[in-house]
């Protein structure tokens, strides 16, 4: 049910985008000539991976080439892609992979038997190398201050990434079950009025991978975590700022 329900979602989409077009600009990336940003654990990596997310929606959502055109850009780097390394909470190296896994979980979801078998073996062995990478720095790392974004980006990847893979791979279920577990503590431990302690700025950064995650959660196992705090009453904390 829940993959009818998506399926659903995508269809009213596109259609929404077929009858208002304009209602999609701000959303779409325009074509513009650049080299593609690297995929190698730079800072400009995490940028890069919400792009290629970003293409994969706007090509399925438009059906317009242009877009897959620009995530064509990154063929070469996904295919010989190597996993980041986190060796502590702190550094890029955590937020990085987190953005890795969420930006390819969704482009494979979305581009999964609408590409050329090479770029869509390439999405999924990014994930797959990625995701094992990740799983086992994490279940390793030495001392978790949940509440971090440091911590959290990185774990809603994995949970990402293991729903995108787990009818595939059975050894994504455990990693869809240690981020389950790690995003449950997070929640209990943020503030449940919806304030974030870092500042807004940190959680505009923080919460849209927090959201997609929950969203994806519900989605596929049909628990609603919007419907507690702190999620409940993060609009309130929104609204607050604005």
């Amino acid at each position: 049910p829940s993959k009818r329900d998506a399926s659903a979602t995508l269809e009213t989409a596109q259609q929404r985008f077929q009858q208002q077009p304009g209602f999609f600009s701000s959303f779409l990336i325009p074509d513009r000539p650049r080299e593609p940003a690297p995929l190698t654990g730079e800072p400009k990596t995490q940028a890069a991976s919400l792009e290629i997310a970003h293409l994969a929606v706007a090509y399925r959502v438009t059906q317009d080439p242009q877009y897959l055109a620009q995530l064509e850009k990154w063929r070469p780097q996904i295919l010989q892609f190597k996993p980041v390394v986190t060796r502590s909470v702190w550094g890029p190296s955590g937020l990085t992979s987190g953005h890795l896994l969420f930006g390819f979980a969704v482009a494979y979801d979305m581009l999964k038997g609408h590409v050329d078998a090479e770029l869509e073996d390439g999405l999924r062995q990014v994930i797959l190398a990625q995701g094992r990478q990740s799983y086992r720095d994490w279940k390793v790392m030495d001392g978790v201050p949940y509440e971090q974004n440091h911590c959290i980006i990185p774990i809603c990847g994995l949970g990402m990434a293991s729903m995108a893979l787990q009818d595939e791979y059975p050894e994504a279920r455990k990693w869809a079950a240690f981020s389950r577990h790690f995003v449950g503590r997070t929640l209990e431990i943020l503030p449940q009025d919806g304030w974030y302690f870092e500042g807004f700025s940190y959680w505009n950064y923080t919460m849209k991978m927090i959201v997609a995650h929950a969203a994806t959660f519900k989605n596929v196992a049909g628990v609603d975590l919007f419907a507690a705090p702190p999620l409940a009453n993060s609009p309130l904390y929104l609204a607050h700022n604005t």
